[in-house]
């Protein structure tokens, strides 16, 4: 909000006396051509600020704002884009699961504890573990301290060399959106692979960081499709066309600065993100300056009610609709930006603190503490019970003393690592293939083949979470004010547990895989309003009505991105006409 050009007329001392309907103290014309200056007979309501302080304030807004309204201009023109496109983030879930190959129990598979010691990993060193087929052979996937995966042979037992770039190209081809293998032509059509050890502007979200050095396909296709493949695990770390590159730079990459110079050191004192809380709380400085001086410099009551045929701006031309759109859209602005700047979290990252996580505790240990079952009983107990079930991939979990296995499946429109419990189906569904203390409840030694844990088991669970007097718990089935998303669907139904901790903590449970679907303390939940709702209008009700939602925030973007060009322009006739005045100022007089 750049309220720039004759301002220096609101400052100019009078001298002598005042004209005709004119106060002594009346904004006088500082340009030839009376378009940005106020207009004479006109009063604006400035008794209220010392006249030093009035001037500071004019220029603090004044030059802020010509540093700051292209930026803010490109936010808020970003900002429709991100509206229906985001960022290419990871590959969809779904994707990964339908192009992944069906795993099928085998004889002479090693264990997850034999695969722990191949890895080089310590019982209680192994954070998550996989079991899936990787180029046709059934892998052992771990996840050790460093967040970096670890690929053993289930075969073997021996670690799985670093994929080749012939073998990256094959799993591009598999991971294709379009289904199809495209047929690669001779000459530049045909694929070209090249090795990234660093993120590229498409891959600089942190949850690439383990996945590096990766190797980036270019299939060659009329979509102009890249497939990002980690060397060393050979996962599919990202998939985008030509489309959704011209999206996400339109949208997220200028939106969030996303540029690779700034966001390859995305820690807490990463300069990318200091960059971002500097110019975000410098337009916050201009919004909240060009506020104030639009409410001062409006016509008072007074004044409207004497003479009702004068505006109530006192400016001309363009100054008179920066003026009015600063009016109606400055706070809106105002609230974009602070919320901006607390989207990074400056000085606080949400739902953290020195005592134990909630998911920590709901483990009750490292994931390896306990013997997990033999995956290839696992999967013959879900061929015997769900025989319609289509595995593509397991998962090992841990809830207390207990160790279990989540089965995923084809994805089929839903993601299956977190699906609704509500889907009775087995199709598509996620299994709990219990491993410890289930067989008495099945009646014998053979595994129990679950849809979802029991509300027994989660009530039980819910107060293992966290080291507190639990105050209520309650079962959540919609989502609501603290468990909503705009983007991605939150598992229903979820298991509500507020704890009388001194961080105030609200714990959700999923019951369809065991594990906690979101955690929130107090600072938390303030964090929600200050930067969710201000900054997407995200409350339940609005996510339901889309055209409603959709509707505020494109008259809010479009009032915005009035307000920041109107703002450039004022800036450039003002910058047109200021180097006059600096050379009137410093020019000799002719008499000497």
């Amino acid at each position: 909000m750049s309220f720039v050009p004759g301002q220096e007329s609101f400052e100019h001392e009078g001298h002598g006396r005042a004209g005709r309907g004119q106060t002594a103290d009346a904004p006088r014309h500082g340009d030839a051509d009376g378009r940005l200056s106020p207009r004479a007979g006109q009063r604006p309501a400035v008794r209220s600020l010392p006249r030093r302080l009035r001037h500071l304030l004019v220029q603090v807004h004044l030059w802020l704002g010509l540093a700051l309204c292209v930026v803010m201009a490109l936010w808020f023109v970003s900002g429709f884009v991100m509206m229906y496109a985001g960022y290419t983030t990871q590959i969809d879930e779904d994707l990964r699961l339908e192009r992944m190959p069906l795993l099928a129990a085998e004889h002479g598979w090693i264990s997850v504890e034999q695969a722990a010691r191949a890895a080089g990993l310590g019982h209680e060193e192994v954070r998550e573990v996989r079991l899936h087929r990787h180029l046709d052979d059934p892998v052992w996937d771990l996840r050790g301290p460093g967040g970096r995966w670890i690929t053993v042979s289930a075969r073997s037992g021996f670690r799985v060399a670093p994929v080749s770039p012939a073998e990256a190209v094959t799993l591009a081809y598999r991971y294709h959106p379009g289904g199809d293998i495209p047929v690669a032509e001779k000459g530049d059509r045909s694929p070209k692979t090249r090795t990234l050890d660093v993120a590229d502007v498409w891959t600089l979200s942190g949850t690439h960081a383990p996945a590096f050095p990766v190797y980036r396909v270019d299939l060659g296709d009329d979509a102009g499709t890249s497939v990002y493949i980690s060397r060393q695990s050979g996962d599919v770390v990202n998939v985008h066309d030509r489309a959704a590159r011209i999206l996400a730079f339109a949208g997220a990459v200028i939106h969030y600065l996303y540029l690779p110079q700034l966001r390859r050191n995305p820690g807490s004192t990463g300069l990318w993100k200091w960059v971002v809380v500097a110019l975000s709380a410098l337009g916050v400085v201009v919004c909240a300056s060009g506020i104030w001086i639009g409410i001062l410099y409006l016509r008072s009551p007074a004044a409207i009610k004497a003479m009702p045929h004068l505006p109530w701006s006192p400016y001309r031309g363009w100054m008179k609709w920066h003026h009015y759109t600063g009016l109606v859209f400055g706070l809106v602005s105002f609230t974009w930006v602070l919320s901006g700047m607390l989207s990074v979290n400056p000085g606080y990252t949400p739902n953290s603190g020195p005592t134990e996580s909630p998911a920590v505790r709901l483990a009750g240990g490292p994931l390896l503490s306990s013997p997990a079952l033999d995956p290839a009983k696992a999967i013959a107990a879900l061929v015997t019970l769900a025989p319609s079930f289509e595995l593509r991939e397991l998962e090992l979990r841990r809830m207390g003393d207990r160790s279990y296995w989540l089965a995923k499946g084809d994805a089929r429109g839903t993601r299956l690592i977190i699906p609704p419990a509500v889907a009775r189906q087995v199709e598509g569904g996620a299994l709990l293939l219990s491993a410890v203390g289930d067989g008495e409840r099945s009646g014998g030694a053979e595994p129990l083949v679950l849809e979802r844990f029991s509300d027994s088991d989660m009530e039980t669970a819910l107060r293992q979470a966290v080291d507190a007097r639990l105050l209520e718990k309650r079962w959540v089935r919609e989502q609501e004010t603290y468990y909503s998303s705009r983007t991605d669907p939150r598992p229903l139904p979820v298991l509500l547990g507020r704890f009388a901790d001194a961080r105030e903590t609200w714990v959700y449970l999923d019951p369809a895989t065991g594990s906690v679907a979101s955690v929130s303390d107090r600072i938390g939940r303030w964090h929600r309003w200050g930067y969710s709702f201000l900054h997407g209008f995200d409350l339940p009700w609005l996510l339901h009505r889309r055209p409603l939602r959709d509707s505020l925030m494109i008259l809010s973007l479009a009032g915005g991105t009035a307000l920041s060009l109107i703002g450039i322009w004022v800036s450039i006739l003002w910058l047109g006409k200021k180097p006059r005045s600096w050379k009137k100022r410093v020019s000799p007089s002719v008499n000497g």
